[in-house]
Protein backbone atom coordinates (compact mmCIF):
# COMPACT_ATOMS: atom_id res chain seq x y z
CA UNK A 1 0.00 0.00 0.00
CA UNK A 2 2.87 2.32 0.44
CA UNK A 3 3.80 4.16 -2.54
CA UNK A 4 6.33 6.61 -1.11
CA UNK A 5 9.22 5.39 -2.62
CA UNK A 6 10.97 7.78 -2.84
CA UNK A 7 10.38 9.78 0.05
CA UNK A 8 9.81 13.39 -1.33
CA UNK A 9 9.88 16.55 0.49
CA UNK A 10 11.04 20.13 0.61
CA UNK A 11 12.20 22.66 2.91
CA UNK A 12 13.74 26.35 2.77
CA UNK A 13 17.36 27.22 3.35
CA UNK A 14 16.04 30.59 5.59
CA UNK A 15 13.01 29.71 7.83
CA UNK A 16 11.88 33.31 7.07
CA UNK A 17 11.09 32.29 3.78
CA UNK A 18 8.50 30.16 5.07
CA UNK A 19 6.45 32.94 6.10
CA UNK A 20 6.85 34.11 2.82
CA UNK A 21 5.99 31.24 0.77
CA UNK A 22 3.14 29.73 2.49
CA UNK A 23 2.86 26.27 1.11
CA UNK A 24 0.10 25.06 3.10
CA UNK A 25 -1.69 22.15 0.08
CA UNK A 26 2.28 21.05 -0.52
CA UNK A 27 2.19 17.60 1.39
CA UNK A 28 -1.11 16.58 -0.81
CA UNK A 29 0.34 17.67 -3.96
CA UNK A 30 3.04 15.17 -2.70
CA UNK A 31 0.88 12.57 -2.17
CA UNK A 32 -1.15 13.03 -5.13
CA UNK A 33 2.34 12.72 -7.20
CA UNK A 34 3.92 10.07 -5.65
CA UNK A 35 0.63 8.06 -5.56
CA UNK A 36 0.43 8.65 -9.65
CA UNK A 37 4.34 7.63 -9.45
CA UNK A 38 3.87 4.78 -8.01
CA UNK A 39 7.24 3.24 -7.35
CA UNK A 40 8.01 4.27 -11.26
CA UNK A 41 11.39 5.62 -10.26
CA UNK A 42 12.71 2.41 -8.44
CA UNK A 43 14.32 4.11 -6.12
CA UNK A 44 13.53 2.18 -2.53
CA UNK A 45 14.87 3.66 0.37
CA UNK A 46 15.92 6.81 -1.29
CA UNK A 47 15.25 10.62 -0.30
CA UNK A 48 14.80 13.74 -2.67
CA UNK A 49 14.84 16.95 -1.62
CA UNK A 50 13.64 20.33 -3.15
CA UNK A 51 15.64 22.68 -1.61
CA UNK A 52 13.63 26.55 -1.74
CA UNK A 53 15.97 29.67 -1.66
CA UNK A 54 15.89 33.17 -3.15
CA UNK A 55 20.41 33.00 -3.30
CA UNK A 56 20.64 32.49 -7.87
CA UNK A 57 21.31 28.55 -7.02
CA UNK A 58 18.32 27.45 -9.52
CA UNK A 59 19.07 24.03 -10.64
CA UNK A 60 22.00 23.26 -8.70
CA UNK A 61 22.18 19.44 -7.58
CA UNK A 62 23.73 17.27 -5.05
CA UNK A 63 23.47 13.84 -4.07
CA UNK A 64 24.90 11.87 -0.38
CA UNK A 65 24.42 8.65 -0.84
CA UNK A 66 20.27 7.51 -1.29
CA UNK A 67 19.83 11.55 -0.96
CA UNK A 68 19.16 13.49 -3.55
CA UNK A 69 18.75 17.45 -3.65
CA UNK A 70 17.45 19.80 -6.15
CA UNK A 71 18.13 23.85 -5.59
CA UNK A 72 14.94 25.55 -6.66
CA UNK A 73 14.89 29.63 -6.24
CA UNK A 74 11.98 31.58 -5.97
CA UNK A 75 10.81 34.67 -7.05
CA UNK A 76 8.13 37.18 -5.97
CA UNK A 77 4.93 36.20 -8.40
CA UNK A 78 5.49 32.88 -8.55
CA UNK A 79 2.54 32.24 -7.22
CA UNK A 80 -0.88 33.43 -7.34
CA UNK A 81 -2.57 33.48 -4.20
CA UNK A 82 -5.50 31.46 -6.19
CA UNK A 83 -4.99 27.46 -4.41
CA UNK A 84 -5.72 25.40 -7.10
CA UNK A 85 -3.43 27.42 -9.56
CA UNK A 86 -0.96 27.46 -6.87
CA UNK A 87 -1.27 23.50 -6.70
CA UNK A 88 -0.44 22.99 -10.14
CA UNK A 89 2.37 25.69 -10.02
CA UNK A 90 3.57 23.49 -6.90
CA UNK A 91 3.11 20.60 -9.03
CA UNK A 92 5.28 22.13 -11.77
CA UNK A 93 8.04 23.13 -9.69
CA UNK A 94 7.84 18.97 -8.86
CA UNK A 95 8.45 17.96 -12.21
CA UNK A 96 11.26 20.39 -13.17
CA UNK A 97 13.10 19.38 -10.10
CA UNK A 98 12.70 15.78 -10.65
CA UNK A 99 13.34 15.36 -14.32
CA UNK A 100 16.67 17.50 -13.38
CA UNK A 101 17.83 14.84 -11.06
CA UNK A 102 16.71 11.85 -13.81
CA UNK A 103 18.58 13.80 -16.57
CA UNK A 104 21.93 13.92 -14.28
CA UNK A 105 21.53 10.38 -12.34
CA UNK A 106 19.87 8.67 -15.48
CA UNK A 107 16.09 7.99 -14.00
CA UNK A 108 13.13 7.41 -15.66
CA UNK A 109 11.48 10.60 -16.52
CA UNK A 110 8.84 9.74 -18.79
CA UNK A 111 7.59 7.96 -15.45
CA UNK A 112 7.58 10.96 -13.45
CA UNK A 113 6.05 13.36 -16.80
CA UNK A 114 3.18 10.38 -16.72
CA UNK A 115 2.66 11.33 -13.20
CA UNK A 116 1.97 14.75 -13.66
CA UNK A 117 -0.08 14.24 -16.53
CA UNK A 118 -2.22 12.13 -13.92
CA UNK A 119 -1.67 14.05 -10.96
CA UNK A 120 -3.02 17.30 -12.73
CA UNK A 121 -6.65 15.23 -13.20
CA UNK A 122 -6.91 15.19 -9.49
CA UNK A 123 -4.93 18.34 -8.25
CA UNK A 124 -7.54 19.71 -5.84
CA UNK A 125 -7.95 16.97 -3.11
CA UNK A 126 -6.20 13.06 -2.27
CA UNK A 127 -7.65 10.57 -2.44
CA UNK A 128 -6.38 6.79 -2.32
CA UNK A 129 -7.93 3.65 -2.25
CA UNK A 130 -5.97 0.62 -1.30
CA UNK A 131 -6.90 -3.21 -2.91
CA UNK A 132 -9.62 -5.90 -1.06
CA UNK A 133 -8.84 -7.76 1.15
CA UNK A 134 -11.04 -11.03 1.46
CA UNK A 135 -12.21 -11.70 5.02
CA UNK A 136 -10.94 -15.64 6.16
CA UNK A 137 -14.57 -16.97 5.76
CA UNK A 138 -14.82 -15.44 2.21
CA UNK A 139 -18.07 -13.50 3.16
CA UNK A 140 -17.01 -10.00 3.25
CA UNK A 141 -14.29 -7.69 1.80
CA UNK A 142 -12.50 -4.74 3.15
CA UNK A 143 -10.58 -2.02 1.75
CA UNK A 144 -8.84 1.07 3.22
CA UNK A 145 -9.62 4.81 1.93
CA UNK A 146 -6.84 7.35 2.87
CA UNK A 147 -7.74 10.84 3.20
CA UNK A 148 -5.26 13.87 3.49
CA UNK A 149 -6.04 17.47 4.76
CA UNK A 150 -2.96 19.73 5.37
CA UNK A 151 -0.89 17.19 7.07
CA UNK A 152 -3.88 15.41 8.70
CA UNK A 153 -4.28 11.59 7.95
CA UNK A 154 -7.75 10.39 7.60
CA UNK A 155 -7.89 6.21 7.26
CA UNK A 156 -11.43 4.93 7.07
CA UNK A 157 -12.08 1.30 6.38
CA UNK A 158 -14.44 0.36 3.33
CA UNK A 159 -16.33 -3.11 4.38
CA UNK A 160 -18.67 -4.75 1.46
CA UNK A 161 -21.23 -7.51 3.08
CA UNK A 162 -23.86 -8.78 0.76
CA UNK A 163 -23.93 -6.17 -1.65
CA UNK A 164 -24.28 -3.38 0.98
CA UNK A 165 -21.07 -0.85 1.64
CA UNK A 166 -20.01 0.41 5.01
CA UNK A 167 -16.94 3.26 5.23
CA UNK A 168 -15.98 4.15 8.49
CA UNK A 169 -13.46 6.25 10.54
CA UNK A 170 -10.64 4.13 11.80
CA UNK A 171 -7.83 6.23 12.52
CA UNK A 172 -6.61 10.41 12.38
CA UNK A 173 -2.80 10.72 12.76
CA UNK A 174 -0.61 12.74 11.35
CA UNK A 175 0.83 11.65 7.54
CA UNK A 176 4.36 11.38 8.88
CA UNK A 177 3.24 7.59 10.57
CA UNK A 178 2.68 6.71 6.57
CA UNK A 179 5.37 8.67 4.88
CA UNK A 180 8.30 8.46 6.83
CA UNK A 181 8.23 6.28 9.82
CA UNK A 182 5.95 3.94 7.87
CA UNK A 183 4.30 2.90 10.78
CA UNK A 184 0.83 3.06 8.77
CA UNK A 185 1.63 0.30 6.35
CA UNK A 186 0.29 -3.28 6.81
CA UNK A 187 -3.37 -4.11 7.09
CA UNK A 188 -6.14 -6.87 6.50
CA UNK A 189 -8.48 -9.43 8.30
CA UNK A 190 -7.51 -9.96 11.95
CA UNK A 191 -10.62 -12.38 12.30
CA UNK A 192 -13.99 -12.55 10.02
CA UNK A 193 -15.54 -10.09 12.01
CA UNK A 194 -12.50 -7.84 12.34
CA UNK A 195 -10.89 -5.83 9.58
CA UNK A 196 -7.80 -2.81 9.74
CA UNK A 197 -4.31 -1.94 10.37
CA UNK A 198 -1.81 -4.55 11.42
CA UNK A 199 1.22 -3.33 13.41
CA UNK A 200 4.19 -5.24 14.77
CA UNK A 201 3.96 -8.06 12.51
CA UNK A 202 0.13 -8.76 13.86
CA UNK A 203 0.50 -8.52 17.80
CA UNK A 204 -0.96 -5.44 17.81
CA UNK A 205 -4.28 -4.25 15.34
CA UNK A 206 -6.76 -0.88 14.95
CA UNK A 207 -10.00 -2.53 13.36
CA UNK A 208 -13.17 -2.13 12.76
CA UNK A 209 -15.81 -4.72 14.35
CA UNK A 210 -17.88 -5.08 11.13
CA UNK A 211 -21.11 -6.44 12.75
CA UNK A 212 -20.88 -3.02 15.68
CA UNK A 213 -19.10 -0.42 13.78
CA UNK A 214 -16.85 -0.24 17.01
CA UNK A 215 -13.37 0.75 16.44
CA UNK A 216 -10.87 -1.43 18.52
CA UNK A 217 -7.26 -1.91 19.74
CA UNK A 218 -6.39 -5.66 19.65
CA UNK A 219 -3.50 -6.99 21.32
CA UNK A 220 -1.86 -10.11 21.48
CA UNK A 221 -0.59 -11.39 25.02
CA UNK A 222 2.70 -10.36 24.59
CA UNK A 223 4.11 -8.86 27.99
CA UNK A 224 7.37 -7.88 26.83
CA UNK A 225 6.04 -5.76 23.95
CA UNK A 226 3.57 -3.87 26.05
CA UNK A 227 5.32 -0.85 26.79
CA UNK A 228 6.13 -0.51 22.78
CA UNK A 229 2.21 -1.13 22.00
CA UNK A 230 1.59 1.74 24.27
CA UNK A 231 4.18 3.77 22.74
CA UNK A 232 3.17 3.17 18.87
CA UNK A 233 -0.62 3.61 19.78
CA UNK A 234 0.26 7.05 21.28
CA UNK A 235 2.54 8.26 18.29
CA UNK A 236 -0.40 7.00 16.07
CA UNK A 237 -2.38 9.64 17.60
CA UNK A 238 -0.21 12.47 17.93
CA UNK A 239 -0.86 14.64 15.10
CA UNK A 240 1.51 17.31 15.00
CA UNK A 241 4.52 14.83 13.94
CA UNK A 242 6.66 14.86 16.60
Amino acid sequence: MNFFNPYLSYYFDDPELRGKYPLPYATEVIWIFLKQLNNGLKLNECRINIHFTEKPEHGKTLKLNTIYEFYFQLTPGRFTGDELADRLVFLEMIEESLVALATVNHWNSTAIKTAVKRSRKEIGRFDFVSGLRTSPDKSRTGRLRLKLSGEQLQIRTIIADSGRTVETNLLLTHEKQFSWYRNVKDFGWFDELHFGLKFLRGDLWIAVNVLTGQVQEIRKPRPRKSALMDRLISDLRQLNGT
